[in-house]
């Protein structure tokens, strides 16, 4: 997780001069501003070097300084590409339009309205491309998720939502609150540990252990050491394995089960016992 690389590239650094460090790598952008040693890359445009600025909003805007923008959000801002959720049950519906163009209708294959601003993204991408509006349309309620990213899948006695790729305290929060908008007669979330989160670890599993009885499941299962201190009111598994085991010798059925967790846990392996 990003989170997790930053607390270990911190703790390198704390090992390191930094001063020194950053001297030597100021030094060395502005030996290589026109690329590195002078290679030349082929198929390169052009090349510039960006370094100094304050913050990465800044730098992201001197960089796009001179590209055209094709901006999107909510509507009512003079965004490009404007839209908003009309439906999310369970998958995303939403309505949008281009510079102020007639609204297009779209129902989406994906779950949550936390996908709008990628959907929202995909259209403004295609829209500056010269791709026709009903033509993108089409294309965004075309798209089937095959990355285990906010798949709906249905077998022969359960429905899942399997958001399982990766899982951090951001992601946590928004699948458990569109898992709640949900209705359902028997809904199970499965949520793996998050790892590499450092000192913010403990209070980031106990939030997410709280949101998700909050969420009208009939049973929540945490998996991994670091939801075993706030597991009290869940089911809690050690491992994947223990997971799989219960599962073996107690089989779900006509449940809506939530997967969400980060690489390590493995829960990607569930599906097939669902």
């Amino acid at each position: 997780d990003a989170l997790g690389d930053a607390y270990h590239t911190a703790l390198i650094c704390a090992k390191l001069d930094l001063n020194r460090g950053t001297r030597e790598y100021e030094q060395a952008l502005k030996n290589h501003v026109n690329g590195f040693h002078g290679a030349e890359l082929p198929g390169c445009i052009d090349r510039k070097v960006f370094y100094d600025y304050a913050d990465k909003h800044a730098a992201l805007s001197a960089m796009a300084a001179d590209l055209p923008a094709v901006t999107y959000g909510a509507p009512g801002s003079g965004f490009d590409v404007e839209g908003e959720v009309t439906a999310c049950s369970p998958f995303l519906c939403l309505r949008w339009r281009y510079r102020q163009g007639p609204w297009h209708e779209a129902s989406t294959r994906l779950i949550g309205s936390y996908n709008l601003p990628n959907a929202l993204a995909a259209l403004a991408v295609g829209l500056h491309y010269g791709v026709d509006e009903a033509e993108a349309n089409a294309a965004l309620e075309a798209y089937v998720p095959t990355n285990n990213r906010s798949e709906l899948k249905r077998t022969a006695t359960n429905t899942l939502i399997v958001d399982a790729y990766n899982a951090n305290l951001t992601s946590m929060r928004a699948a458990l609150d569109n898992f709640r908008q949900i209705n359902h007669s028997h809904k199970v979330a499965i949520l793996g540990e998050m790892r590499q989160l450092g000192e913010a670890s403990a209070q980031a599993h106990a939030e997410v252990a709280q949101r998700a009885l909050q969420c009208g499941c009939s049973e929540v299962w945490l998996v991994g050491p670091c939801f075993a201190p706030y597991a009290a009111g869940c089911r809690y598994f050690a491992d994947v394995d223990a997971v799989r085991a219960h599962l073996a010798a107690h089989p779900l059925s006509h449940s809506l089960v939530l997967i969400k967790r980060s690489n390590g846990t493995r829960l990607y392996t569930l599906p097939d016992m669902l």
